[in-house]
């Protein structure tokens, strides 16, 4: 039976690499995003949230075991987590709507951890094993020889190129990333400076450019303002005219 480890990944005293490295090499199957800070809310939540506790850690903890190549279940409450976690690569999505009896809704409605352990069945378990292994089967795709992960530090540096190249056209920002894996930004930096040769700035700046000049190439019609929107880029900095200068195809107008 796949065994599922139940990971916080908002606890500010692990390393999520360590830990995801420790969680496979255990023989677990993949984790889960429970305890999660979804199923708090009100003050608490705000305050939790001011303090860096957020949704967005356990998104990224999501996004990174997929690196690990261990199977991702992913708690949501609402639509935009789901939405955020899709797009992490969740394999499966649970929507947590609280303990209740099938066919019930309210609160009044709740059943005991003890009632619902009487009245469970292992009759699924077949069954789960099977949507598992399906999952899986297609996460591999028909890459059987799939070659072990390297280090945390090759992980984390390939993390980095992957989100680029999934989401350059979102803001992106390297702090909130490297805070999300709970890695020192110091560190991470100059780990990806050193394996790639430029720091990350200048990486996500250079791959902005080239995508902007595959579409200026692609298209005779379109602006270099427009062009810039499109791969993420703030036209609004001073900087715009003499960065998008490197494009080499035409001044921005």
């Amino acid at each position: 039976m796949p065994l599922l480890f139940g990971l916080m990944t908002t606890d500010p005293t692990i390393d999520l690499y360590d830990c995801l490295q420790k969680i496979r090499a255990a023989g677990f199957a993949g984790i889960v995003n429970f305890p999660t800070v979804a199923l708090i809310d009100g003050k608490f939540r705000e305050a939790l949230e001011e303090e860096g506790t957020t949704f967005d850690r356990e998104v990224a903890a999501i996004k990174l075991a997929n690196h690990f190549d261990l199977f991702t279940m992913a708690f949501v409450t609402n639509e935009h987590e789901t939405r955020q976690m899709l797009a992490a690569g969740a394999d499966v999505i649970c929507v947590h709507l609280g303990l209740t009896r099938g066919g019930f809704l309210g609160a009044k409605k709740y059943i005991s951890i003890d009632d619902a352990q009487k009245s469970a069945t292992f009759d699924r378990i077949p069954i789960e094993r099977g949507v598992f292994d399906t999952v899986k089967t297609f996460k591999r795709g028909s890459d059987d020889a799939a070659q072990a992960v390297g280090s945390s530090e090759k992980i984390s540096v390939d993390f980095l190129l992957d989100y680029v190249a999934e989401h350059y056209r979102d803001k992106i920002s390297f702090a909130a990333l490297a805070d999300g894996a709970n890695i020192s930004r110091t560190y991470l930096s100059a780990r990806f400076k050193e394996d790639v040769g430029v720091a990350f700035s200048d990486y996500l700046l250079s791959f902005r450019l080239n995508k902007a000049k595959e579409l200026l190439l692609r298209d005779e019609n379109i602006s270099c303002k427009e062009a810039a929107l499109r791969v993420g880029y703030s036209i609004s900095s001073s900087d715009y005219r003499k960065n998008f200068s490197c494009v080499q195809v035409t001044n921005p107008t």
